[in-house]
C-alpha cells in the first residue's frame, strides 16, 4: 500500500557567531535541514529548480522590503514523497519569515562568549 509523505527541509540565514572576525563583519551562516532524510536529501536537488529558487527570491525580497540588507530569515520549503524514495525533489516553498534578533544582545553575548573563550585557551593551551 502507497502512503503519501508530506516532508520539508528548512533553510536558515543567521549571524555567524561561531568566529568572531565573520560576525563583526556581518557574515551569516546558511543552514539547511531536513524533517526526515528525504527532505535532507532534497536539499541538492533545489539548486536545480529555476522555479522554486526564483519563488524563494521573490518571497525573500518581501521580507527585505525597503531595509538596504536582507534581515535574518528562514524559508520552509516542502517535499512530497509518495513513496518516500531518496530523489524527493522539492516541490514548493511554503513560507519564509524573518528571524528577528536582538543585535545588541547578541553582539554582547558574543562578547562574553569570545572573551570566556580566550581565557579557557590561555589556561588550557
Amino acid at each position: 500500500m502507497a502512503h503519501s509523505y508530506r516532508i520539508t527541509f528548512v533553510i536558515s540565514s543567521l549571524p555567524n557567531i561561531f568566529n568572531r572576525n565573520s560576525f563583526d563583519a556581518g557574515h551569516r551562516i546558511i543552514n539547511f535541514g531536513g524533517t526526515h532524510r528525504e527532505g535532507t536529501e532534497a536539499i541538492g536537488y533545489l539548486i536545480k529548480n529555476k522555479s522554486l529558487l526564483e519563488d524563494l527570491k521573490l518571497r525573500l525580497s518581501q521580507v527585505r522590503g525597503n531595509q538596504r540588507e536582507y534581515p535574518y530569515w528562514q524559508a520552509l520549503i516542502l517535499v512530497d514523497c509518495d513513496p518516500p524514495n531518496p530523489n524527493a525533489i522539492p516541490k514548493k516553498v511554503l513560507e519564509v519569515h524573518e528571524v528577528e534578533v536582538n543585535d545588541t544582545l547578541l553582539r554582547q553575548m558574543v562578547t562574553a562568549n569570545f572573551r570566556e573563550l580566550k581565557s579557557y585557551e590561555a589556561h588550557h593551551g
